[in-house]
């Protein structure tokens, strides 16, 4: 009981260091290793810690995952069909281990973490409203681990993810919805429209659905996303296979095949529109900022240059309060 505890847990630590990290501290690529990271607060003592460097937390972060994957194949641990994407498993391990690998530029293990999922198919167009209508589905593979209903109390419509959005006035941008072709499943008005706050996770009032529910169902590793990730990763050693693999992708939503093999930015750009809303477009951006030349302007006129130092929010005072080892 012990060890099928401590598995999950390997993987949920290495998950929050990796936002953490992308929070609060500048892009780590690989070679800026010694700048300062987070601290790495990994024992339950109370204890003052001082900012690791980047180098560090990343060595942190693979090494729970490596050490996860090794027990969770070794143990041949499987959940149940009902609880597989409740729990931070084999499958959301490995999503992990490719997410970040991508993050920090080592194509090499996000191809080999990302290839794990990319013989699983996707949905049909036409069964594209199973991923967020049908999560317990058996015919739905595309969730890979997601948590039930974040709400806390039985008000769930009062508080939760969207209420967000609608509190703070949040809108999809036009730019984003007319970067969808006409036919593109994911521009279905049930889950994005102009002027629309983001629907994505409440489940829509339809021929299927007598009544709209907000309880949310967070999907935080999909299939879809490995696919995307090991396009990226295959592009410079084989663009043709990174345009196969994208047209998969294309084709199950409904998109216009790509004819030309495609770069970065096209990469990019699909994952903004099969990705929006899933908390990964800032990271998106802190990484490939430089690189590619990004500037992004909102409705309100302030811009996000690259390498902006917006990209590296500032500790919270009541954290620096708390640990006076961090400035």
């Amino acid at each position: 009981m012990r060890l099928i505890r401590y598995m999950p847990g390997l993987g949920l630590r290495a998950w929050s260091l990796f936002n953490i990290v992308q929070i609060y501290a500048p892009h780590y690529d690989g070679s800026n290793g010694g700048e300062e990271g987070i601290p790495l607060k990994v024992h339950l003592e109370l204890e003052y810690l001082p900012k690791s460097d980047l180098e560090e937390v990343y060595n942190q972060i693979f090494g729970d995952l490596e050490k996860a994957e090794t027990l969770l194949t070794e143990s041949a641990y499987s959940p149940s069909s009902s609880d597989k994407s409740y729990e931070f498993g084999l499958d959301a391990v490995r999503a992990l281990r490719a997410r970040v690998a991508l993050f920090m530029g080592d194509m090499e293990t996000a191809l080999e973490a990302s290839s794990h999922f990319i013989d699983t198919e996707l949905l049909d167009k036409e069964d594209y409203w199973m991923l967020w209508e049908d999560q317990f589905g058996s015919a739905n593979k595309e969730i890979l681990f997601m948590t039930h209903d974040l709400s806390d109390t039985d008000d769930a419509e009062l508080i939760d993810y969207h209420e967000i959005y609608e509190n703070n006035g949040v809108l999809l941008s036009d730019e984003l919805v007319n970067s969808f072709g006409e036919d593109d499943i994911r521009k279905e008005s049930s889950y994005i429209n102009a002027n629309q706050v983001p629907y994505k996770y409440i489940v829509p009032v339809n021929e299927r659905n007598s009544q709209i529910d907000r309880n949310l169902h967070y999907k935080h590793f999909r299939l879809a996303e490995q696919y995307l990730i090991y396009a990226e990763a295959v592009l410079q050693s084989d663009p043709d296979e990174a345009m196969r693999i994208l047209n998969v992708l294309r084709e199950k939503r409904g998109a216009e095949l790509l004819t030309t093999r495609p770069d970065k930015l096209e990469i990019l750009k699909e994952r903004r529109r099969e990705l929006f809303c899933e908390s990964l477009r800032f990271y998106d951006l802190k990484r490939l900022s430089s690189e590619l030349n990004l500037v992004v302007e909102r409705a309100n006129g302030s811009v996000l240059t690259a390498n902006s130092p917006l990209y590296v929010w500032d500790v919270p005072k009541e954290e620096t309060n708390s640990n006076p080892y961090i400035f």
